[in-house]
This record gives structure tokens, sequence and C-alpha cells, in this order.
């Protein structure tokens, strides 16, 4: 009868914990940092200070999306790197969602808005242009004046900008609220004094009478 040897268990490949990595605090920070450097080289490529082939064409690349939100795209890169950063070394920070929506919000209507002004009959031209709004302001430009006319995709702009502004401000409704009702109650007195100072006679000022004349010499 033969003796039955036991099997070698098999040994497999250490396997990687991908889940613990992404929480990794050490991963975040080295994100955070390149996050913060794209940012600076952007800034700098932007304002010519740095150049080179990569350079170029990423800071191209950036115009031509989104004009002159090339900048603050650039700023926003390095101050969220910076954000990030301070998040993770031991300053947790409380994130809001109001004030960055409300700064995309802000950004993207001005992109627009800019075509819908300045564009005139040919907003394609402003694509290209380092002033101009890019492909995303021409694109929601060109699909509100396409189906609402200009005059209207204006205000429609005007307003997305205005709801940008109050987003990245924390204007809450009832902010709104308050704020109309002391406008309307200042109104209201300015209104009473008005009509209080034109319901009153008006006040009969003292004629001044001329002062007697001095007396005549002497007569010799």
């Amino acid at each position: 009868m033969t003796k039955r040897t036991p099997k070698k268990p098999e040994r497999r490949p250490p396997t990687v914990d991908w889940a613990a990595l992404v929480r990794d605090p050490l991963l975040h920070q080295i994100l955070a940092l390149l996050l913060m450097a794209v940012g600076l080289v952007t800034i700098l490529g932007l304002f010519r200070v740095t150049t080179g082939r990569w350079v170029d064409a990423w800071v191209d690349l950036l115009r031509y999306l989104f004009g002159w939100g090339a900048y603050p795209a650039a700023l926003a890169f390095f101050l969220a790197g910076l954000l990030w950063l301070q998040h993770q070394l031991d300053r947790p920070l409380r994130w809001r969602w109001r004030p960055l929506v409300g700064a995309e919000v802000t950004v993207i209507g001005l992109l627009a808005l800019t075509h819908a002004i300045a564009g005139g009959d040919d907003p394609w031209r402003l694509v290209g242009e380092p002033w101009g709004g890019g492909l995303v302001g021409w694109g929601l430009s060109i699909l509100l004046t396409t189906y609402l006319g200009r005059p209207i995709a204006i205000l429609l702009l005007l307003g997305l900008v205005a709801l940008g502004l109050g987003l990245t401000f924390d204007v809450t409704t009832g902010d709104l609220l308050r704020f109309a009702g002391a406008a309307r109650s200042r109104w209201d007195d300015y209104a009473a004094r008005r009509r209080t100072a034109a319901a009153e006679p008006p006040v009969e000022e003292p004629v001044e009478t001329p002062p007697p004349p001095p007396p005549s010499a002497a007569r010799t």
C-alpha cells in the first residue's frame, strides 16, 4: 500500500488592496502636490514665463476650450491642490459645495456671455482668441442664441451669472427676502418723509429790513 504524500498548498500571488491604497493619505498628498504643480506650471505658461513643447500644447488646449477662462482654471488647479494638501495635513476642511459650484457656474456663464455679446454674427471667430470664451462658451452661447434669440439668451446668461454669484457668496433665499424687506422699508420711510414735507405749508422767511441810514453830518 502506497503512502500518500500531502499536497503542497498553492502559493497565490499577493493581492493588492486597492481600497486601502486609494484611501492612503500619502497618495492623497502626492496627488495634491501634483495638482498644485500643474496649476503653477499652467499659470507660468499662460504668462509665457515657462515655455516648452508640452507646456505650450497644454496652454493652447486650455485656451481653445476656455478662452480667457484658462486663467481662472489654472488658478483653480493650484488652489484645489493647496486645499487638498491642507486637508490631508491634520487640518481637515469642511467642504461646501455651494461656493465651488457657484464659481463654476459664474465662469461658464461669463464665457458664454462673452460670445453672445462680442461674437456678433460670427461667434466662432472668438474661439481661438485669448480673450474669447473658448469652445465651452461658444457651445453654450450658440445653443441659446439659435433657439431663443440673442436678447433672450443674454438675459438668461445674466441670470445664470447672478445665480452663480449668489451661490459663490452663499446668498440664500432668506437673505434675499430680508434685503428686499429692508429696501422696501427704507423706500416707504423716504416716501413718507416726502409726503410729510409736501403737506406742510412753506415756512415764510422773515424779511430783513435795511438798517437806517447813518445820521447826516452836522450842517456848517
